[in-house]
């Protein structure tokens, strides 16, 4: 498989995006410090397409921070931001904005994890990464159904192949065989 792999394209190095995250976590706790919202600490998870400030904040002041976080959004000029409230009455909630520049996520770097190499696994299939930029890989066997939608030319066909692709680079055509059903005849005809 290794082989096989080399002929799939592989990142160099990822995107440098750490301080233009870092400023804005700054200018969050600034923003929050400011309508009397003490911010102990904020963490940051920059992934592929949306970064997560997690923010520790006193708890009883949790319930009116999106007021705050929406002033935030348009004081950075920032399209969407999205709030994550504890679930427990631990006090830090997460707010996701978007990356600063979208990554290109390559079939490679899912098809390389040790999930996706992992040998008890009956039948891998990779689906992508997460939003920390984790790979993702399930057992497909420990998976009944996968329930995909998106609007147009977000990718989701790029997503089927990719799907076929982590397994026929893994398998042999006695480990697996496939019953493909396109009525469209568009999008697995070249299988």
């Amino acid at each position: 498989m290794k082989k096989l792999l080399d002929l799939l394209d592989f990142r160099k190095d990822r995107p440098a995006q750490v301080s233009l995250v870092r400023d804005a976590a700054h200018l969050l706790k600034v923003k929050l410090e400011g309508f009397g919202v003490p911010a102990s600490e904020i963490k940051v998870k920059v992934g592929p397409v949306i970064t997560q400030l997690e923010v520790k904040i006193i708890h009883n002041q949790v319930a009116g921070i999106s007021s705050l976080v929406n002033d935030f959004a348009s004081t950075t000029s920032l399209k969407s931001i999205r709030i994550v409230y504890p679930s427990t009455k631990d006090s830090v909630i997460s707010i996701e904005v978007p990356s600063p520049s979208r990554e290109i996520i390559l079939l490679r770097e899912v098809l390389s994890s040790k999930t996706y190499c992992d040998p008890d696994s009956s039948l891998s299939l990779g689906l992508g990464v997460d939003v920390e930029g984790t790979p993702v890989v399930v057992d497909l066997t420990d998976t009944p159904y996968i329930f995909m939608s998106g609007a147009t030319g977000s990718g989701k066909s790029i997503l089927l192949h990719c799907m076929v692709i982590s397994i026929l680079l893994k398998y042999s055509q006695e480990d697996v065989r496939f019953i493909v059903t396109d009525p469209k005849m568009l999008e697995l005809s070249i299988y």
